[in-house]
């Protein structure tokens, strides 16, 4: 997401004489989720997004319409950066997320909904919290737990079981310099730190002539954001290093940024580490001394995998139960089984939708080698029943 500069007020801080507050959190697809009170009224639920600078409400209808004026209008680019879409600023907006009170608060609201999120996810998303809101603190994300841990500065205490690394903010957003080997060559791009990004590694070749595209690149939907879904391609490199830690063969996605409006606002950044590698970690986040510390949880060793069938599925429905099939890539098990776009999921392997969530189904498609998949779909009134074997595509 990207916007010119707004100064915001301060009004943010912990109720209660506390400096620590814990704050669980669903995990979707790597993603991060959290209650908010918004606005003394409904509770929503937010991404934390350490990609986003601001916060932003993708649903209008939660603010007055005496609240919105179209002299406060602003301009985002969406993530392919060359898509515009417009917002609102909206002042005097209050949220409280447990015992962290966000007064006078300063938020984007978007003119329509061009996320879909909930779609996208196969749960509620109301919006995104950005790096703007707790800046100020420091950020512990326990992905193995599901918590989020805020610490005023002056009570945190650095745990002697973390490993420190240089991390530098820009515009509030936290990026690494991290050694990547593609093919015979070892580079240091620029990557933004993005809890908001469910993949593990994001590269621009457009960036650098050092970033070259792997052998079997497939095309595929690399992540969505503003503006929709991410067009690119799949492939893998053979390792990242988050000194001293390291990974090898992950699933990496390229991103040309060539046809950007204004590459400008990138901030210089070769690409992104997402919450494939994050999830790996508890991660402490130091946007004031540009620290970031990393310890390895159980998921470290865990091969990267990616979907072995080449269909993609959004959630729809008022319980986002019902699920369609929104991409088949060509030459995959899907395609030679005859799935088609719209196609809509009755049953797979024996269980029906409605006992099923869209990062169940996500999980069932990126199985082992040879698993046998069998699928009954509705198109046009009609069952169809489908059969296939998962195989690796990158």
């Amino acid at each position: 997401m990207v916007v010119q500069g707004i100064a915001q007020p301060y009004g943010i801080g912990i109720t209660g004489n506390r400096k620590v507050v814990t704050i669980p959190f669903e995990k979707h697809n790597n993603l991060i989720v959290v209650p908010i009170w918004f606005n003394e009224g409904e509770v929503l639920n937010f991404l934390v997004d350490t990609g986003a600078r601001y916060t932003i409400l993708t649903r209008r209808q939660y603010i007055p319409v005496s609240r919105i004026t179209m002299d406060k209008q602003v301009k985002l680019l969406g993530s392919d950066m060359s898509i515009e879409m417009i917002a609102y600023l909206v002042p005097q907006i209050s949220m409280r997320i447990s015992n962290i009170n966000f007064k006078n608060q300063i938020i984007l609201v978007l003119k329509e909904d061009y996320l879909h999120l909930e779609n996208l996810i196969g749960t509620p998303i109301h919006g995104i919290i950005g790096s703007d809101l707790f800046k100020r603190f420091i950020v512990k994300i326990d992905y193995r737990n599901n918590l989020l841990t805020i610490y005023e500065r002056s009570a945190f205490r650095l745990p002697s079981d973390f490993r420190e690394l240089d991390m530098e903010v820009d515009e509030y957003k936290p990026y690494v310099y991290a050694p990547t080997r593609i093919g015979e060559d070892t580079i240091s791009p620029k990557l933004l730190i993005d809890t908001g990004a469910s993949i593990s590694l994001l590269l621009h070749p457009d960036a650098s002539e050092e970033i070259i595209l792997p052998e079997n690149a497939v095309t595929g939907s690399l992540a969505f954001g503003l503006g929709g879904e991410v067009e690119g391609l799949i492939g893998r490199v053979e390792q990242i290093q988050l000194p001293p830690f390291e990974f090898r063969n992950l699933v990496t996605h390229f991103q040309d940024m060539s046809n950007a409006v204004d590459s400008t606002y990138l901030d210089d950044r070769e690409g992104i580490i997402g919450g494939d590698i994050l999830n790996r970690f508890t991660v402490i986040f130091d946007y004031f001394q540009q620290k970031i510390y990393l310890k390895p949880n159980w998921r470290y060793n865990r091969a990267f995998g990616y979907d072995r069938s080449g269909v993609s599925f959004l959630a729809s429905g008022s319980t986002l139960k019902d699920f369609i099939v929104r991409r088949v890539l060509a030459n995959s098990p899907a395609e030679e089984a005859d799935i088609q776009v719209e196609d809509r999921l009755i049953r797979i392997n024996g269980l029906g939708h409605k006992n099923l969530t869209l990062q169940q189904i996500t999980r069932i498609l990126q199985g082992k080698p040879n698993k046998r998949i069998r699928m009954v779909l509705l198109r046009k009134g009609e069952k169809i029943k489908v059969e296939f074997r998962l195989r690796d595509l990158v």
